[in-house]
């Protein structure tokens, strides 16, 4: 008998810095091969013929470093207004490139700034490629004690995918980054499971995920959120809109040429904005 996974159960860091959620999808069983729940190559895309517009790449390099502030709303009742949280920042470091089930990653690590509480630690490994997130490692406190989350991502043939993680106040979702003029802009599918990338446990269920993702230049009240450092010689490196969804949320990131990180992402819970970068010397 299979048991069903419940890894990906909500969990919670004390005084509300991180909270996960049951990201929902279509169950692929662990023994099945790479696409089999997703029954279809990737990307798979809704209009194949469709341009993206280009996407900027970031240009990660070990030893680059940025720092991005996030604002989180309260857990409470549906119906009421919410009010915000504490701002609270946190570092990103190219720590270091990684084998991972054989592909090169880099190695991200997370460390949350604030003080006086209880400090998640995250790291995040991407295919040096394709950038796309393979998988992702979280330790948190939960009623005293420590708890690590982790999951991987697999998709057909190592494509790259756009992902989307449970975490809600640390938002580590990445876009599907395209060659220029690439075609297929659209729909991608992936499979989830708690374990290390590449391992496999047939009494494990895992998850296959479809993210619907939309590129497009950035209107005048997208632009609006961009931090003012990156508001300037907006001609000269514009800002791209990008979109991404699932059957439970939707995931938008501004991204700007030369920057590590969205300038501005807002997830439904979470709205999280650059606030500096530091490159490798």
């Amino acid at each position: 008998m299979r048991t069903p996974w419940r890894a990906r159960a909500t969990a919670a860091v004390a005084l509300g810095i991180l909270s996960l959620e049951v990201a929902a999808g279509s169950v692929a069983r662990a023994d099945d091969p790479p696409g089999a729940a997703a029954k279809a190559r990737n990307p798979d895309a809704v209009n194949p013929d469709a341009v993206a517009p280009t996407l900027p790449r970031p240009a990660w390099k070990v030893g680059d470093s940025w720092v991005i502030e996030t604002v989180t709303d309260r857990v409470q009742d549906r119906t009421a207004r919410v009010p915000r949280g504490a701002a609270i920042r946190w570092e990103f470091k190219v720590a270091a490139i990684e084998k991972l089930n054989g592909q090169d990653c880099y190695r991200i690590d997370v460390t949350c700034q604030a003080t006086g509480r209880v400090r998640p630690e995250t790291s995040l490994w991407c295919d040096t490629r394709t950038l796309t997130l393979r998988q992702m490692r979280t330790t948190i406190a939960v009623a005293g004690q420590y708890r690590t989350i982790l999951e991987s991502y697999d998709a057909p043939a190592n494509a790259a995918t756009p992902v989307l993680t449970p975490l809600n106040a640390l938002p580590i979702d990445l876009p599907a980054f395209l060659p220029p003029g690439a075609k297929g802009l659209g729909s991608f599918r992936y499979v989830s499971q708690p374990l290390p990338a590449g391992s496999k446990d047939p009494t494990l269920v895992r998850f296959a995920h479809t993210v619907k993702q939309d590129i497009a230049p950035a209107g005048a009240k997208a632009l609006e959120q961009v931090p003012t450092q990156f508001a300037k010689d907006l001609e000269r490196k514009p800002i791209v809109e990008v979109r991404l969804q699932d059957h439970e949320r939707t995931v938008t990131q501004l991204w700007q040429p030369g920057k590590p990180w969205p300038v501005f992402t807002n997830n439904g819970r979470t709205r999280a904005t650059l606030v500096s970068v530091g490159e490798a010397p």
